[in-house]
């Protein structure tokens, strides 16, 4: 079996192939390439298949309301995009993309990945940041101070007809166009030839998102009464979510931007048939993809990914995670917003009802091919009509008295402010998504027991504790890297400090920083790589050894994962490494009589004699006929 990779919209896929051209092509077709991600992998047996535990839309549904904190009887589902007919694959939890193909890597599935997608997830990224930073960038997306109404009209009853949901999403997007500066909306919403109606209202809620600190949404009614890849969409479309990408760098997120232009150029080459197969095998876990979970592939034990599809989930801050347990969760890959629906008369121009309603949009589940095994990330989006304050907090006051009660239970980014109206609280548990904050109010409940989940520093859980001596705290394990350097010892890596080194015993030291350490030991040399030759290591001399560096690139731009080999006379490698993302290499060289042999996939092979001044390489395309 093969790991391959076809580009239609963006499919990663795992399946047999039988033919395949010298590039891993297997198959091409307009609108759709799949290659060759890796060689040889078999499907991995699972005692409960993904195949036959697939959920009606209606638990979906249901999935995405629980994982808000929404009461399951409180909720009034207005429109959505998918049906209770429709089967796919639910995972908990709101980070559906990445779940997806750390599956299809961890069972060797392919994946089928499209323009959409990706670009989806580098919006929520953008929203995310421009969330947590609204005023330090209202100058650069509107024109006005606080928050402006954005108001649209239906003539149809939202909450009784038929509704064109396209059109009033369109609608806000061109109202949002009408206020901003530059063409951030038009940047963001998803215009490629693979968007459909659902990929094009998630790419539209996104933007309200985005746009939620400067705008109130109002609807106004008149009332008279990875085997291997599949790219879908075409070498435009992914030339186009770079050049969208790019479009965002005036908006800060400067080194978010700069970290995924590498990567979405080795989709653009992808799409042209032209797949770096180190790149894509590099997608989940580097170095060892075939090594996912301990000495195999088995998905339900822990492991460290480390691969470039972590580029895609920066906080709010645009800082994304070099590496993290597969357990793990990733940000939210939904949207939530909140939007008013008024009906207004059309004599005395008064406001005659007004509803609050609720947009959700993003990853909702994955589509399983049963025939190829193949995982397909499902975007989808809801409409659903807010709780007043009244209704919640009658069932929540109702569950809290139930004899055997766990009590009320609310998982939430904030803590919703109908709690303050609650004299009296038996049992209480706050599950935060983000970091725990409380408002000054939340200290003058009454609350017998009180459990808190979520990241939270010392003096916050002092602070709590004085107010609530009973509390319980849950905390979970940070996800932070460890920034002690690597140390190798006589070529092996040393687990210990180096305080337990006999300082007598070293007879080398060597300091490798940044790019320099990363070139030789990839991601492991992240935070410095310390070599050490101890005296008893070997009795023969030591060798001379020089250092190379430079760039490989092509005519649209640094080459990531190209392969930088030293030559010997018999044409046997003696040293290797590859370029990062900024197509940047280091590496030792032994002999200067060697030459350098510099390859990449799809360009021609550049054989170079040594030399001490860094390299700059131009890399130059082969003509392959598919």
């Amino acid at each position: 079996m093969k790991r391959s990779i076809t580009i239609f919209t963006l499919v990663l896929v795992v399946c047999m192939a039988t033919a395949q051209n010298s590039n891993g092509i297997l198959q091409k077709s307009k609108g759709s390439i799949t290659f060759v991600v890796d060689e040889d992998l078999k499907p991995i047996e699972d005692d409960y298949p993904m195949e036959e535990s697939l959920k009606s839309g209606a638990y979906a549904l249901y999935g995405i309301l629980r994982d808000e904190g929404v009461p399951g009887d409180t909720h009034a589902i207005i429109a959505r995009s998918f049906s209770d007919d429709e089967f796919f694959y639910t995972f908990t939890g709101k980070d559906v993309f990445f779940k997806t193909v750390v599956r299809a890597y961890a069972e060797h599935r392919p994946l089928v990945l499209s323009p959409d997608m990706i670009w989806v997830l580098i919006s929520q990224g953008f929203a995310r940041y421009v969330d947590a930073h609204a005023e330090e960038m209202r100058d650069m997306i509107v024109s006005h101070d606080g928050k402006m109404d954005l108001a649209v009209q239906t003539d149809k009853d939202l909450l009784t007809e038929e509704t064109d949901w396209e059109q009033i999403l369109s609608d806000f997007t061109a109202r949002i166009h009408e206020n901003t500066k530059g063409d951030i909306a038009k940047t963001i919403t998803a215009d490629f030839s693979t968007t459909g109606v659902t990929e094009r209202i998630t790419s539209q809620i996104t933007l309200m998102e985005t746009m939620k600190n400067y705008f109130d949404f109002i609807v106004v009614y008149l009332a008279c009464g990875i085997p291997n890849i599949t790219l879908k969409g075409t070498p435009d479309d992914w030339q186009k979510v770079l050049d969208k990408t790019q479009q965002l760098e005036q908006y800060g997120m400067t080194e978010w931007i700069n970290s995924l232009k590498p990567i979405l150029r080795e989709f653009v080459r992808a799409s042209n048939g032209k797949p770096n197969q180190k790149f894509w095998k590099n997608m989940v876990k580097k170095n060892d993809p075939n090594k996912l979970i301990g000495g195999g592939c088995d998905f339900r034990e822990p492991t460290q990914l480390d691969g470039w599809i972590l580029k895609f989930f920066p906080n709010e801050n645009g800082v994304t995670l070099d590496k993290v347990a597969h357990t793990e969760s990733m940000p939210s890959e939904r949207v939530y917003v909140d939007f008013k629906y008024q009906i207004i008369d059309i004599d005395d121009g008064s406001i005659k009802l007004e509803t609050p309603l609720q947009l959700i949009a993003g990853f909702i589940g994955t589509e399983v091919d049963k025939e190829t095994r193949a995982l397909t990330p499902k975007m989808g989006w809801v409409v659903r009509q807010m709780e007043s304050d009244d209704v919640i907090l009658k069932s929540l006051v109702a569950k809290d008295n139930q004899q055997f009660s766990d009590g009320i239970q609310l998982r939430v980014r904030r803590v919703p402010d109908f709690l303050k109206d609650l004299p009296h609280v038996k049992k209480l548990r706050l599950e935060f998504t983000d970091e725990v904050v409380l408002p000054e109010w939340f200290y003058n409940l009454q609350i017998d027991e009180l459990t808190i989940s979520g990241e939270m520093s010392e003096e916050v859980q002092d602070s709590i504790s004085k107010h609530f001596p009973r509390v319980v705290f849950r905390i979970p394990p940070k996800r932070r890297n460890n920034d002690a350097p690597m140390i190798i010892v006589d070529g092996a890596r040393f687990h210990g400090k180096l305080s337990d080194i006999n300082p007598d015993d070293i007879k080398t030291k060597t300091v490798l920083k940044d790019a320099a350490a990363t070139a030789v030991y990839g991601l492991q040399g992240e935070n410095g790589v310390i070599e050490i030759t101890t005296k008893k290591a070997t009795n023969e001399p030591l060798g001379t050894s020089y250092t190379i560096s430079g760039v490989v690139r092509d005519d649209m731009g640094p080459l990531m994962g190209a392969t930088v080999c030293e030559i010997d006379e018999n044409g046997r490698i003696i040293e290797a490494t590859i370029t990062d993302n900024n197509g940047k290499f280091t590496m030792k060289f032994r002999n200067k009589k060697d030459k350098v042999r510099i390859s990449y996939v799809g360009f021609k092979t550049q054989t170079l004699d040594y030399q001490k001044k860094k390299y700059n390489v131009l890399m130059k395309e082969q003509n392959i006929w598919l």
